[in-house]
């Protein structure tokens, strides 16, 4: 099984839980998840670890026998918007580049 140990991002104990992650997704330390718990209640947590397919030997013990339950259903990502300064800084450079490249063709 492949799991997952998250902590709510609201939670200031930073508590630990243990969530499935499907089979073919990786998730890595510091990824920002959306889980679904047993009650169907869905938060946005952040992973302590990596996942990792582990043994169901493996998941017992760090379960103390109790089964993973709730799972984690997506994944955020950031998709970052050019600003106008971006847009800016980006004209200047190519205008300052241009005016280096036209003065060393003078001299």
């Amino acid at each position: 099984m492949n799991i997952v140990q998250v902590r709510y991002i609201q939670d200031k104990n930073a508590k630990r839980y243990t969530y499935k992650v499907p089979d073919k997704e990786s998730l890595n330390q510091g990824d920002m998840v959306l889980t679904r718990n047993v009650n169907g209640k869905e938060s946005v947590a952040i992973c302590v670890t990596d996942s990792e397919n582990l043994s169901t030997n493996a998941i017992d013990m760090i379960m103390c026998g109790a089964e993973v339950l709730s799972e984690v259903i997506g994944i955020y990502k950031i998709h970052k918007f050019k600003t106008e300064s971006e847009i800016d800084l980006k004209n200047t450079v190519g205008e300052c580049t241009q005016a280096i490249a036209k003065y060393h063709t003078v001299v």
